[in-house]
Parts: structure tokens; sequence; C-alpha cells
């Protein structure tokens, strides 16, 4: 998404546009359903606190489940921004770091998006 924020200052061309339309709109299929399983798993964990049914068995089951999706949703976007290193040119992603204020100008870690 960032990318496409700052296309114009990145100079992306019309087919790193598109590759990277797709990106995102891939990522947010996948992601989407991610982000349902933590959301139900929190709406779990509030209803067996609200219920006063929470064992140390159930409490750990539910946020390990949370922790899980949480996971996989924080490596799907880290995919992304893998997929997104092989769209840039290196001195895009010089750029990209630069004008996302990551410091020295280097490419950006994807662990700080």
């Amino acid at each position: 998404m960032h990318a496409l924020e700052l296309a114009d200052r990145l100079g992306l061309s019309p087919d790193q546009r598109a590759r990277t339309e797709a990106a995102l709109a891939s990522m947010k299929d996948e992601t989407a359903a991610i982000g349902r399983k933590v959301i139900a798993g929190e709406a779990e964990l509030d209803a067996l606190f609200a219920g006063r049914t929470v064992a140390h068995e159930s409490l750990d089951a539910v946020v390990v489940r949370i922790a899980t999706a949480q996971g996989r949703l924080r490596a799907a976007h880290l995919r992304y921004h893998l997929q997104m290193a092989g769209i840039l040119t290196p001195d895009q992603a010089t750029t990209y770091a630069q004008l996302r204020g990551y410091g020295s100008g280097a490419p950006a870690s994807p662990v700080r998006q």
C-alpha cells in the first residue's frame, strides 16, 4: 500500500504498479480471513471472562489460537514485503526507505513496516 501511495515519487513503471496492486489485493484476501480468526478468538476470550467460565486450560487454549493466528497474520504481511523487494529496483527500495523515514537510506527492513 505504501509503495502505491509513493508510486509517483518512486517512479513505478506501469508494470510495477500492476504487480504492486496485485500483491496488495492478494495480501488483503489472504489476511482478511486470518484477521477474522484473531477477532473471533478475542471475542471467545472476552466471553470466557464475562461468563466467568475461564479456566487455566481454556484460557491457554484460546490464547494459543489467537497467538497462532496473529503469527500467521504477521508472516503473511512479511511475505508480501519480500515480494515487494522483487518488484522494486534497488534504487527504488532505497528511496522508499528514505521516504518512509527508515534512517540511513538502506533498504527498508520488513520488520519495521
